[in-house]
């Protein structure tokens, strides 16, 4: 059985399967995994995002301007120097990073979006491994939005982060909440279960032990969603839930990659992100919003 990759504990509680997959609950640290073995999810990571459907649908949702949003959430966090950014797809952070740093470089999985964004951003420091950095530098910031839950060794990661880290460096990461209250209500039909590579998904408590084992420490964490994100959820739980049992015949030929947002949808999410959301706040105080984020530092 794997191991939690955040704690290393070895004992975890089965909380159902979603499109074939196993899903457990680690008991020491909360944290949620896909119970499946490396050789499996690497099969499974490498056919991921070789197209331009994400690329599409992330242009979609965002439009065509730098994500100075998201980068204003973290900056403040940041020391002088340069930051690394880990799966940036479509590079729309990326941008906002590189308007206010003079050096700035990415790892992406991808050879689609590599390409995508050195020739829709101008930005050349991509690669495909941390390997591959420049080795004489030493990062003042590591970047990583929603981009944990598509790693299966995550402890092993850290510690190479750990590594390029300046002193003083840190880590800013964004990730699904394997505590969020949708997983309590929705189980395994959560949407961020579906995605076929997202096979680690961090608590509070998981993240703490993460950087304890890792040489770094937790100066922040807290939890967040986009405004009724939730309630959007419980939806979108439903559909899949009645979807996801038709019958094989009924699906045969459905294409089951990301959906691309029409801009008609586009404009419905914007217009429902106006409209008060007392549910959110709520959760997020309680710890209990879609998304985990935290900075953690090295000494």
């Amino acid at each position: 059985m794997r191991a939690c990759p955040f704690c290393d504990a070895t004992r975890a509680k089965p909380i159902g399967s979603r499109l074939g997959q196993p899903f457990s609950r680690c008991v020491t640290c909360d944290s949620v995994f896909m119970g499946i073995d490396e050789a499996t999810f690497a099969r499974i990571h490498g056919a991921e995002f070789q197209d331009e459907v994400f690329l599409d649908a992330s242009l979609a949702a965002r439009g065509t301007a730098p994500d100075f949003g998201v980068w204003n959430e973290y900056e403040r966090w940041f020391p002088p120097g340069p930051i690394l950014e880990i799966g940036p797809g479509s590079g729309h952070l990326l941008a906002a990073i590189a308007a206010h740093r003079e050096q700035v470089f990415a790892i992406e999985t991808s050879a689609t979006h590599r390409s995508y964004i050195e020739k829709t951003w101008g930005i050349s420091a991509i690669y495909e491994d941390l390997s591959e950095l420049p080795p004489q530098v030493r990062f003042a910031g590591v970047v990583m939005i929603n981009t944990v839950e598509h790693v299966y060794d995550v402890h092993a990661l850290f510690e190479r982060l750990r590594r390029i880290l300046a002193p003083g460096g840190v880590v800013a990461l964004s990730a699904p909440n394997a505590g969020a209250a949708i997983t309590r209500v929705v189980g395994t039909m959560w949407s961020m279960y579906k995605t076929p590579d997202h096979v680690s998904f961090p608590s509070k408590d998981g993240l703490a032990r993460l950087a304890e084992r890792s040489g770094l420490r937790v100066r922040a964490c807290w939890t967040g969603e986009l405004p009724h994100e939730s309630i959007a959820g419980l939806a979108v739980a439903a559909r899949d839930f009645l979807a996801e049992r038709r019958p094989v015949a009924a699906r045969a030929g459905e294409h089951d990659a990301r959906p691309r947002l029409s801009e008609g949808a586009r404009s419905r999410r914007l217009s429902l992100r106006a409209l008060p959301d007392p549910i959110g706040p709520l959760l997020s105080r309680a710890g209990l919003a879609g998304s985990i984020k935290a900075v953690l530092a090295k000494p």
